[in-house]
């Protein structure tokens, strides 16, 4: 397309470059032919052209980089919305936890029932990133209802689950901390 233009500038002047027939032959062409005006002027027009090659290459790239900026925050409000329901069921499941507590007599000093910390980034979001804090959130949330199951089924072997389980997590319950509502279930001697 550079070749159609110039001949078109330079056909004014009565000189027409001959314009390459393949792709083959790419050498540069000698331009003695032309004078210094009109070699200024296909200078000038070849600056035109790439400069707006340039031109519509960063509008291109803009356009790219507002468009991924949208997904970007779409997607974004979607995972916080994802948060905000997950840290809700959270302080659901810590209530409900808190409640068992209280029904079993598990309370810590006092009137205390037993706390579970929040998950809450103490660094940055950039250096906690927003994944792990969701996953987080997902493995208490099958921690509290896996809880939950064995506090309902009251089996020995479940409440030892339930004990190493607490340990792992650093609270303090013991086995004789746990106290039975009703009378264990029978379990056959281990051989």
């Amino acid at each position: 397309m550079v070749g159609k233009r110039t001949a078109v500038v330079l056909a004014s002047y009565g000189h027409v470059p001959p314009l390459p027939h393949s792709d083959a032959s790419r050498k540069r062409t000698r331009l003695d032919f032309l004078t210094e005006e009109e070699k200024v002027l296909r200078r000038k027009l070849l600056n035109r052209e790439a400069a707006q090659k340039a031109r519509d290459r960063k509008k291109n790239s803009i356009l790219l980089m507002e468009q991924s900026i949208r997904s970007l925050q779409s997607e974004n409000q979607s995972l916080r919305q994802a948060i905000s329901l997950l840290k809700h069921k959270c302080q659901e499941q810590e209530m409900r936890l808190n409640s068992i507590h209280y029904q079993l007599g598990l309370s810590t000093s006092g009137d205390q029932t037993l706390k579970i910390e929040q998950i809450e980034p103490s660094e940055p979001a950039v250096l906690f990133p927003l994944q792990q804090g969701v996953v987080l959130c997902v493995l208490l949330l099958i921690c509290l209802s896996f809880v939950s199951l064995a506090l309902a089924s009251f089996s020995r072997p479940m409440l030892m689950i339930l004990v190493s389980f607490f340990k792992m997590t650093s609270l303090p319950i013991s086995p004789q901390r746990l106290r039975f509502h009703r009378s264990p279930r029978k379990t056959l001697p281990m051989r």
